[in-house]
């Protein structure tokens, strides 16, 4: 399971639900698959490139915005 982290103050219903939508994303792949099937479809927000290893991805989706460290 990849790591997820509250830090919104999101209701336990609402941490849950994303937590599960989110369980299986470990690689940027994974989450670019995710993406192109999901709907509505999330929002690129902005891509931060770290190192020539390390992106930092940041998603908006509805009413939440998800911040992917992948390495």
């Amino acid at each position: 399971m990849a790591n997820f982290e509250d830090r919104a103050g999101l209701s336990p219903e609402r941490v849950g639900a994303l937590a599960e939508l989110t369980k299986e994303q470990h690689m940027l792949n994974e989450v670019v698959a995710w993406m192109a099937t999901h709907q509505p479809r999330p929002e690129i927000i902005r891509i931060v490139e770290q190192d020539e290893f390390t992106l930092d991805v940041i998603l908006r989706l509805d009413d939440v915005w998800l911040v992917y460290d992948c390495s």
